[in-house]
């Protein structure tokens, strides 16, 4: 049970790490050069929302370090 809820804690982190990669990616880019589709405007308006809520955990709150 433990392994399967660590699993899916760095399932979560992976996917998290890729969105922020990709958002990365996307401020690098430049102001000029953003176009987003729906579904990319509405991720990074979930996850700022989540961020607010306090629904993200940061790293140190996952491994406790």
């Amino acid at each position: 049970m433990e392994n399967a809820n660590i699993d899916l804690i760095l399932r979560e982190i992976k996917k998290i790490r890729e969105d922020l990669d990709y958002l990365k990616q996307i401020v690098e880019a430049g102001a000029e050069d953003i176009t987003l589709t729906e579904d990319e405007e509405k991720l990074i308006k979930d996850t700022l929302s989540q961020k607010k809520r306090g629904e993200l955990l940061t790293l140190e709150e996952v491994f406790g370090e």
